[in-house]
């Protein structure tokens, strides 16, 4: 076992040093259970290990979180996160074959580093997949044929119109459609950005993911905004010299809402409401402070604090 760790890490860190993104991320937490035995405990802990590769026209990412997490103690709790090859189509469409997360509402990617908040909004599945991508003048529209070796067969697509400070998007997803057992559930959503120049920038989506129970709602949506042209901190020692490293950097506040399925299961039976600080410095690193309040009984507010780096 040793032997294997000493080869995992010697290859995680020679693909790191020519990885086109490396994501680490640890989170400050008041209530986590660290190890599965039921008690909580404060502090911090690794949330987020990645390398990415990435191009114009292809992407590999890999997801070493949960190994680590877990004391090494199940090899294979490394996740394939995107993994994909795009072919252009005489100018008309890309057509894109392998793993990738499904076009379905505003965000595509659990990167903390892509983040806004700490607190994790709603992101779509992945899996194999064909999908077809292009545009048209403002509109721009993605099909895409999901795929695994199980008797589930997807089939979804998204829409954009794309306005001069934002864009309007619909998605739809069709789950099952091949299935003989009757499933066939519809998936919808709707998602708006929309930027108020040098004043804020305001995001929301919308969602209905089908649960397969009549007797539930099964509609969900956020709001988050944020100051979008930030604010920094005064140069330190004269104008021509930098602020400290960890704060050398643009300031955004953010406030956000959030709903979820209660424990009957139905949408919206429950909610989140969050308000943070997200820093962005100038030399890849990032943090932020959130504090977060939830409808739901026994969660006592939370006050964390997420640290990274990218590449």
């Amino acid at each position: 076992m040793k032997k294997f760790l000493v080869i995992l890490l010697t290859l995680a860190f020679s693909l790191a040093l020519v990885a086109h993104e490396v994501s680490i991320g640890k989170e400050f937490m008041d209530s986590y259970d660290p190890d599965g035995d039921g008690e909580t405990e404060k502090g911090f802990y690794l949330n987020q290990l990645r390398l990415g590769f990435s191009g114009e026209d292809y992407a590999l990412s890999m997801d070493f979180t949960d190994y680590f997490q877990h004391q090494f103690k199940v090899p294979d709790d490394i996740k394939l996160k995107a993994a994909w090859k795009s072919f252009d189509m005489y100018g008309y469409a890309d057509f894109i074959v392998g793993y990738d997360t499904y076009e379905f509402g505003r965000l595509t990617t659990s990167l903390a580093s892509k983040n806004m908040s700490i607190y994790q909004l709603y992101v779509p599945q992945s899996n194999w997949m064909l999908k077809l991508k292009g545009d048209v003048s403002m509109l721009d529209w993605t099909l895409y044929y999901p795929y695994d070796t199980a008797v589930t067969k997807d089939l979804g697509g998204q829409m954009g119109f794309n306005m001069k400070n934002g864009r309007l998007g619909v998605s739809i997803l069709a789950r099952d459609v091949m299935e003989n057992q009757g499933g066939r559930w519809i998936d919808y959503a709707a998602d708006l950005e929309y930027r108020l120049p040098n004043i804020a920038k305001l995001a929301g989506q919308v969602y209905q993911i089908d649960d397969g129970n009549d007797n539930t709602d099964d509609m969900d949506f956020y709001v988050i905004a944020n100051y979008c042209p930030g604010f920094e901190l005064p140069p330190l020692f004269g104008r021509n010299n930098p602020n400290f490293g960890v704060l050398d950097g643009v300031f955004k506040p953010y406030l956000g809402y959030a709903t979820m399925r209660d424990t009957a299961g139905d949408g919206m039976g429950e909610n989140v409401t969050f308000v943070g600080l997200n820093l962005e410095t100038r030399k890849n690193a990032f943090w932020k402070l959130e504090y977060m309040m939830s409808s739901v009984d026994g969660v006592d507010d939370r006050l964390a604090l997420q640290i990274g780096y990218h590449f």
